[in-house]
């Protein structure tokens, strides 16, 4: 009651005082009438309720009832006064332009120039995808795809081995890294010499580079007559192969008296006992002095034979014609090599390893120092028979057959030929 009553004070004072002013109506009702606009009424819940006399509306004074959310109104408002406007997409009124709703009322997205805390780590709203931010507005870095400033390439991976590091630096060689597919080793240590090049190959033998402590020579081709072998060893005497210019001869040895010295220097071509599969082309030393067919005879062995093959030393020889190689051989001096044991079966003479036996009636041939022979005709023994070797004989001329190693009953095969060398 007693805020009843002072509210009906309030009124009467103002409409007193509005009649003072002269600022009230000539209607002579008018204060009653304006004193009976409103009537009040207690609320059991302590509220005072007026009713505006002209509409009936009711109005409610006391504290608001509010959700928690921005009111959205539907015209334009203040940006920032929490209330989502007509003209706005969200307003949290907070001020803050880094979170999901900035100053000017919008909604944060990549590319509006604004850093979203949290959420984005740069944002230059520029549109630029390759620029120190991108487009989605992370910070340009080495991997994401991107060539940056700085950057020699970047191909969006870690991969070490492929043609852009993962430090976006081109791969080329001598980084240190092998480059996969393309290079075999990468040492990345400038070294040339050591088992991985500067051209990023695996040292080799050939490759004109000499690998230190591995390789004595490396002049990177397969020539063999030069300084440098194939093999990457320096040539010398005794290797097998004759140093162009330097070397006369290289029997593949330091032996001498087999027709090539100790120095390389040629000297006559000289082995004790029988000799098979010996290339003509060993013979250092040696002239052939005469060669007939196992097919043919040939006369006057003590004449014209023997004429033409005056040498001190004697060296015989049997071989398929046409051949480089003989199928077996035997050498030694003059002396021993015409050593006349006459038609005996059994006879020889033995020098330099070789059984030898000499008769222009019977036969003329040898076998290996040692051996039995059985010249029942020409010698047919079958001890080391690889090694010997019979012309048959008749008055004074060599005559068809017979025996060259394991070749016998060669009486008429033009395709076998007999030869005599001679030496001093």
């Amino acid at each position: 009651m007693r805020m009843t009553q002072r509210v009906l004070s309030v009124l009467v004072a103002g409409v007193a005082i509005a009649g003072e002013s002269g600022c009230g109506t000539d209607d002579p009702g008018a204060s009653e009438a304006s004193a009976g606009e409103a009537s009040t009424t207690e609320a059991s819940t302590g509220e005072v309720t007026t009713s505006d006399s002209t509409t009936g509306d009711p109005m409610t004074t006391g504290a608001p009832t509010t959700t928690g959310a921005p009111e959205t109104t539907g015209t334009a408002g203040l940006c920032g006064d929490g209330n989502v406007d007509a003209n706005e997409a969200c307003d949290d009124g907070n001020g803050v332009d880094g979170d999901a709703c900035t100053n000017a009322c919008r909604l944060a997205v990549c590319g509006d120039g604004i850093v979203h805390v949290g959420v984005e780590a740069c944002d230059d709203g520029n549109g630029v995808d390759d620029d120190r931010c991108d487009n989605q507005c992370a910070l340009a870095s080495c991997g994401d795809g991107e060539l940056q400033p700085g950057e020699e390439c970047d191909d969006g991976n870690q991969v070490e081995t492929d043609a852009c590091s993962s430090h976006c630096l081109a791969s080329i060689c001598g980084d240190g890294v092998v480059w996969e597919g393309v290079e075999a080793c990468d040492d990345g240590d400038g070294d040339d010499t050591n088992a991985c090049t500067n051209a990023c190959e695996l040292a080799s033998c050939g490759d004109g580079v000499v690998e230190a402590g591995v390789e004595a020579c490396d002049d990177g081709n397969a020539d063999n007559s030069d300084a440098c072998l194939d093999s990457c060893v320096a040539a010398s005497c005794g290797d097998g192969f004759i140093h162009e210019g330097v070397e006369a001869c290289d029997d593949g040895n330091l032996d001498s008296n087999d027709g090539c010295s100790a120095s390389c220097e040629p000297e006559l071509y000289w082995a004790s006992g029988p000799q098979t599969s010996v290339d003509e082309d060993q013979l250092y030393g040696w002239a052939k002095c005469w060669e007939g067919s196992y097919a043919s005879t040939y006369g006057s062995i003590t004449g014209a034979i023997l004429a033409g093959c005056s040498g001190q030393r004697l060296l015989m020889g049997c071989r398929k014609v046409g051949s480089q190689t003989f199928t077996v051989l035997a050498m030694g001096e003059r002396s021993d090599v015409l050593f006349d044991v006459g038609a005996q079966v059994d006879g020889k003479n033995e020098a330099n390893g070789v059984a030898w036996y000499y008769s222009n009636d019977h036969s003329w041939g040898f076998a290996n120092a040692g051996d039995p022979v059985n010249r029942a005709d020409c010698d047919n023994h079958p001890v080391n028979k690889g090694q010997r070797m019979c012309w048959l004989t008749d008055a004074d001329a060599i005559i068809i057959g017979w025996s060259c190693g394991f070749n016998t009953g060669l009486l008429a095969d033009p395709t076998w030929e007999r030869v005599i060398f001679q030496a001093d």
